[in-house]
């Protein structure tokens, strides 16, 4: 059977928030059946109608078996005979243990500000998962000392996230932690890995990176929706070429340069993500995106050097 996924409009509070775990599944759902039905149904409908649906997360300290537990708690408007929309609750679960044993000291217990952002409901027959990201503002004290752990890794030391995305062939969202890592790095100032990563993202765009389905057997679809190098076939994102001109210029690297850097990053990327395969043909690849990077360079704009 196919897996589903509905509920996936990605509503977050109003402000700049960035991600501050991984993508995590409500754990325990199979404990709250009656309230993870109630609550998926009513999602479905709140997102065919246009209407607010969401997690909020809830500190659990009483907890008996662990006091540092977080409720997941799934939200969703509902309309109501004569008196309009309300909104409804539901406990479907729980943050996993690992990730609340973070979060708990490190952003609960220190008063940063956090919410819950679902990424979608995952259904195949009886089989119901949640997936959502733990979110923190942007530029915030926890978000700078995240920002200060990632920077820690580097592009051949995969995180446990990263493996976990690339065995489940995930690589839209192995794509989005490799630009998590370059703008780590370039707001620390570290303009040399900030770069590199940044040509790890191309070079996986380059590839048509896209997260596994299963076919109709049940088997994982391979994490790259094409092969095919032609250029009107090849959506570059423009945020990543520019900053990637603005860390050439920064750099004061020449179009050689750079070309025999992306190459060097593919040969790198390639050993990283295998046995999936990326850009069949680097060189090719690279010819790909020359033109579009040559045309950014061009216009001189550089990162803002941090002292």
């Amino acid at each position: 059977m196919m897996q589903k996924r509905y509920a996936s409009d990605r509503h977050q509070p109003p402000g700049k928030w960035i991600q501050a775990t991984r993508l995590l599944q409500v754990a325990g759902v199979q404990h709250r059946r009656s309230e993870v039905r109630e609550f998926c149904q009513s999602a479905k409908k709140a997102e065919h109608s246009g209407l607010d649906y969401g997690l909020e997360l809830e500190p659990d300290p009483g907890n008996r078996h662990d006091p540092l537990a977080i409720r997941v708690v799934g939200r969703a408007d509902v309309q109501r005979l004569l008196r309009g929309v309300g909104v409804k609750r539901w406990h479907i679960g729980f943050v996993p243990r690992e990730e609340a044993e973070t979060i708990t000291p490190d952003i609960i217990e220190a008063g940063e500000k956090y919410c819950a952002e679902l990424y979608g409901i995952f259904e195949d027959g009886d089989f119901v998962e949640v997936g959502f990201f733990v979110l923190i503002p942007k530029g915030s004290p926890a978000s700078l000392r995240h920002e200060r752990r990632i920077a820690k890794t580097s592009g051949s030391e995969l995180t446990e996230e990263q493996r976990r995305l690339l065995a489940s062939r995930q690589m839209g969202l192995f794509r989005n932690t490799r630009l998590v890592q370059a703008e780590a790095f370039r707001k620390l100032g570290d303009y040399q890995n900030a770069l590199d990563m940044y040509l790890r993202v191309l070079w996986i765009d380059l590839g048509g990176p896209s997260n596994a389905i299963t076919d109709q057997y049940g088997r994982p679809v391979e994490g790259f929706m094409d092969k095919a190098m032609g250029e009107g076939e090849k959506f570059l994102a423009p945020g990543i070429i520019d900053q990637i001109a603005k860390g050439t210029n920064t750099m004061k690297l020449t179009a050689q340069d750079l070309g025999e850097r992306f190459l060097d990053v593919g040969r790198s990327e390639r050993e990283v993500i295998a046995p999936l395969e990326g850009v069949p043909d680097d060189q090719v690849g690279w010819s790909v995106a020359e033109t579009r990077l040559a045309q950014a360079i061009a216009t001189g704009t550089k990162w803002r050097i941090r002292r």
